[in-house]
């Protein structure tokens, strides 16, 4: 099951919804529940436009991008 219809066949939205100072982190697959409950929820950037593969774009923004990936899916 996709993640985003895990949050709205499960309830999860409507909890944040109900219960507006719980916080959560998530990965990639959430990004939707960290746009519409930005206070609450916690999800990593989308990929820069730049980075198509890896080892391209800036190096110092192709870094950054994937080190605060790995920081956020570590906790």
């Amino acid at each position: 099951m996709h993640d985003q219809t895990a949050v709205r066949t499960e309830g999860i939205a409507e909890q944040f919804h109900q219960h507006p100072g719980v916080k959560a982190e998530a990965d990639d697959g959430y990004r939707g529940l960290a746009n519409e409950f930005p206070d609450q929820v916690s999800a990593p950037l989308k990929k820069p436009k730049n980075i198509k593969a890896p080892n391209e774009g800036p190096v110092t923004e192709q870094y950054g991008w994937r080190e605060m990936k790995c920081r956020q899916s570590s906790r």
